[in-house]
């Protein structure tokens, strides 16, 4: 049949929540997956959604995910790719052609892992509710300690830590990133793509803050 317009424009449900969630996986332990949803669902703040991208799993993941979501069919958009396109073009797609609010707070979780405890939501709320248009959290490590102070002045040195867990940035900042910028040689970054989009993401913004308690 004749379609008029692009791939993405049939791409769908488009999320428009205050808050979404871009969590992207490939063969996750159907467990670990589960876990994390758990951990969305006992949020205090319901004013969320999120969307799950399976990157080509070859486990199941894809048909699990299915199944586990059917009970939350109105808060997630599953895109499931044929072929492995890569966490960053993951990311990028998920924010880019299924959230449609610039003013939205996307939020990247890695489908193995879930947040801490019910007040997530609530707590990056008191953030950008005081101007905050990206936030760096505080990760908990069960292998080692791990304080690392985000330095926002200066995004591009290594030692910044502005790629750790929790981020968080409104829709806007990264909407104004430049694709060819996320890229190298023509190829989308498949090594430390947490740190190819936040450099960016947060250079863009004016009022990044970190959030000194882990929440990841």
């Amino acid at each position: 049949m004749d379609l008029q317009g692009s791939a993405a424009d049939w791409a769908g449900p488009k999320r428009a929540e205050p808050f979404n969630f871009a969590i992207c996986g490939r063969n996750v332990d159907p467990g670990q997956f589960k876990r994390c949803v758990e951990s969305l669902a006992a949020q205090d703040g319901s004013d969320w959604g999120a969307v799950v991208v399976d990157d080509a799993s070859t486990n199941g993941f894809s048909g699990y995910a299915r199944i586990l979501l059917a009970d939350h069919r109105d808060r997630f958009t599953i895109v499931r790719n044929t072929t492995r396109k890569g966490l960053l073009y993951n990311t990028w797609n998920a924010i880019t052609n299924y959230c449609r609010d610039p003013q939205t707070v996307i939020i990247t979780l890695d489908a193995d892992d879930d947040l801490i405890g019910a007040g997530v939501i609530e707590r990056l709320r008191k953030e950008y509710d005081n101007g905050a248009d990206a936030t760096v959290g505080s990760m908990l490590r069960l292998d080692k300690e791990a304080n690392y102070p985000a330095e926002f002045e200066r995004p591009r040195w290594w030692t910044s830590n502005i790629r750790q867990h929790l981020r968080t940035f409104r829709k806007y900042p990264f909407d104004g990133i430049d694709v060819d910028d996320l890229k190298l040689d023509g190829e989308w970054i498949d090594i430390a793509t947490d740190w190819a989009f936040m450099v960016l993401t947060i250079s863009m913004g004016e009022n990044p803050k970190h959030i000194p308690e882990p929440l990841y």
